[in-house]
């Protein structure tokens, strides 16, 4: 799994489409969130949500 994420042994075009689809996965996920908030009114639900995923990143990233 470890070498799944480093792209050890791939060619290039699936690192390219790996890397892709976590792209569209990030921004599927914050597009989705932002339409939630905007068509339910509830901004502040929305804003800790934004929030506690940028921290839990981050401290992922940190680790």
């Amino acid at each position: 799994m470890n070498n799944l994420h480093k792209g050890m042994g791939l060619s290039v075009g699936w690192v390219l489409l790996i890397d892709t689809i976590a792209g569209s996965l990030i921004l599927l996920s914050l597009t989705g969130v932002l339409l939630w908030t905007e068509l339910n009114k509830r901004k502040m639900v929305g804003v800790v949500l934004v929030a506690g995923s940028i921290v839990a990143a981050l401290a992922c990233c940190l680790t």
